[in-house]
């Protein structure tokens, strides 16, 4: 079945980088970032997601990590009936969501990548608070 689930694809914000020609509808208001749409936004997001489970489940084979995804795929007016129930050809078994983990699960720690990943993230947050409080 494809597709397998579906990601947020469309009115993704992402950098935009000076030397870019982006059409000028796409660009934020704030001029440093631009919308984007399609596969190229989706994809990171279920990268994301496989690497949280990862992180959460080190051992396990991507067949599980697959499945769990699958499975914890959600589905609302928009979708309708989603795998296992029926084969959607729109929509797959429905839109990523990440599996909980189980009461018994290891607590996740935090590797370097993901050390990496929350002082970029922070970063960004802190840049954000200071423009809206050069703004006010």
């Amino acid at each position: 079945m494809k597709p397998e689930l579906t990601a947020s694809g469309f009115g993704v914000m992402s950098a935009l980088s000076d030397d870019a020609s982006i059409d000028i509808e796409d660009i934020d208001p704030d001029g440093e970032h631009w919308m984007m749409a399609g596969t190229s936004c989706s994809a990171p997001m279920v990268a994301g997601a496989v690497a949280l489970c990862l992180d959460a489940y080190p051992d396990a084979d991507p067949g599980t990590i697959n499945y769990e995804l699958m499975m914890n795929a959600r589905e609302d007016e928009f979708t309708g009936d989603t795998w296992p129930d029926v084969e959607n050809q729109y929509w797959g078994a429905g839109k990523l969501g990440l599996p909980l983990l189980p009461a018994l699960a290891r607590v996740p720690t935090l590797t370097p990548i993901g050390l990496i990943a929350l002082i970029g993230l922070l970063s960004v947050i802190a840049a954000i608070s200071i423009r809206i409080r050069k703004r006010q």
